[in-house]
């Protein structure tokens, strides 16, 4: 019989989940159909095999649950990823036959090209999930060199399937379910998984207000996350360094400006009666703020103060105008809008700061502001056109009039930024090819 033929029901796979839907598989495998016919009448007494042929403790249960659903995986995962008799526009996690929401998991236009497929998990909706995940792909899809999708939550291994793509990527994941499906990723689809990060979180300054939320065990679980990838992509070189030994295959990919966001800004000058001098930061960056805060006062009857996202209560008698925080997409054209004659950019010299990147100095020359900066690692590195300093008052205020003596001259230092950042540093060509090879090319 084709009962026999393709040998029955499978006891010791699926001792109970499964064992059905095992066999119709098999016999379709085998070149038979499996026939629903309306005619015929079964009695299931549910949970029966719950109950009768599992009699083990509710975890034990979950746990062979587990094991027979991974066994299922190892067996049909194309199949029930792609099952031909299931229209692919349904959702694979709904009750019933519900219209798939997600268009991206099924509109995959760059397959009929032969171009990579990339499913990437950002960390947030924020920066630092669009600079390192969300641009990136979108610019792979606007310059047609791949395609993919932006994971909003943990796919299942069915839909992962449907998906197929040719590489994972996460982004600052640590938690348990990050970890797992990482691990089902590798297992079952047996495709690269790569880690990105921005950041050294191990050492985030003691002012920064995202230290109390960052675990005290953040590199152990990091590691824990980092046995389950096959690369590492990180920002920087000394971020890199720091990191050696985590894991054997670590990457450098820096930061670009995508050009939807950055490419076509302007910013008018010379827009009040004093010069517009300006600082634009969240609340990660109390202590570097604080390296200018007695420059900010003393200036004051100098400059017009323009401050975008923080101002601590202690300045704001000195700032003319504060701008508060705007969502990601809209925040190019506000930075832009300030319409700065000279923009400040104070970091600490610290190792959580020696491994960011130059991002800030490249969003002030897409904007074509002058820019008077910290003299530490990030912004020493590529030899930006902008003026240097040591983090003492002295510096800082003396070349702030410096520039404020020569506008003209210091308007030539903002186009030349510009310059300079539109030239090498924005997310297209051979930069947008160091995304894609780092995400894809093993």
């Amino acid at each position: 019989s084709v009962y026999q033929q393709v040998g029955g029901l499978d006891e010791d796979a699926f001792a109970v989940s499964y064992n059905d839907i095992d066999f119709c598989l098999k016999v379709a495998q085998a070149g038979f159909l499996t026939v629903w016919t309306p005619y015929s009448v079964v009695m299931h007494v549910a949970n029966a095999s719950q109950t009768s042929v599992d009699k083990t403790a509710d975890a034990k249960k979950i746990a062979r649950f587990r094991r027979e659903q991974d066994l299922m995986y190892e067996r049909w995962l194309p199949y029930m990823g792609c099952d031909p008799a299931f229209n692919r526009n349904l959702s694979l996690r709904a009750a019933g036959f519900e219209v798939e929401q997600r268009a991206e998991l099924n509109w995959q236009p760059q397959k009929l090209l032969n171009l990579p497929t990339v499913l990437v998990h950002p960390a947030d909706q924020w920066g630092c999930g669009h600079y390192r995940i969300m641009q990136p792909l979108e610019s792979m899809k606007a310059q047609a060199v791949a395609g993919g999708m932006i994971a909003k939550e943990w796919l299942t291994v069915p839909e992962m399937a449907r998906l197929d793509p040719d590489a994972f990527v996460y982004q600052r994941q640590i938690t348990p379910e990050a970890v797992e499906n990482m691990k089902y990723a590798r297992r079952f689809l047996k495709k690269p998984i790569v880690y990105e990060l921005d950041d050294y979180l191990p050492n985030l300054p003691i002012k920064s207000a995202y230290r109390k939320n960052m675990p005290k065990d953040i590199l152990k679980s990091l590691r824990a996350s980092l046995k389950h990838v096959d690369r590492f992509v990180v920002s920087t070189h000394p971020l890199a360094d720091a990191f050696k030994g985590a894991h054997p295959d670590i990457r450098v990919v820096e930061n670009r400006l995508p050009l939807n966001w950055w490419a076509d800004l302007s910013a008018a000058r010379r827009q009040s009666e004093k010069p517009r001098v300006g600082w634009a930061g969240g609340v990660g960056h109390t202590g570097d703020l604080e390296l200018v805060e007695a420059v900010v006062r003393d200036l004051a009857d100098e400059v017009d103060w323009v401050f975008f996202g923080m101002c601590p209560e202690g300045l704001r008698p000195y700032v003319k105008e504060v701008h508060e925080g705007v969502n990601i997409e809209l925040y190019p054209e506000k930075l832009a809008s300030m319409n700065l004659d000279l923009a400040i950019a104070p970091l600490e010299d610290n190792l959580f700061n020696r491994c960011k990147s130059n991002l800030r100095l490249l969003e002030y020359g897409a904007c074509g502001f002058p820019v008077v900066c910290s003299d530490v690692e990030p912004y020493r590195a590529h030899e930006l056109p902008v003026t240097r300093v040591k983090n003492r008052y002295k510096d800082w205020v003396d070349a702030i009039r410096m520039h404020l003596s020569d506008l003209d001259e210091t308007a030539r230092n903002g186009d030349e930024l510009r310059e300079v950042v539109r030239r090498d540093w924005m997310l297209e060509g051979e930069n947008l090819q160091q995304w894609l090879r780092a995400w894809t090319k093993f």
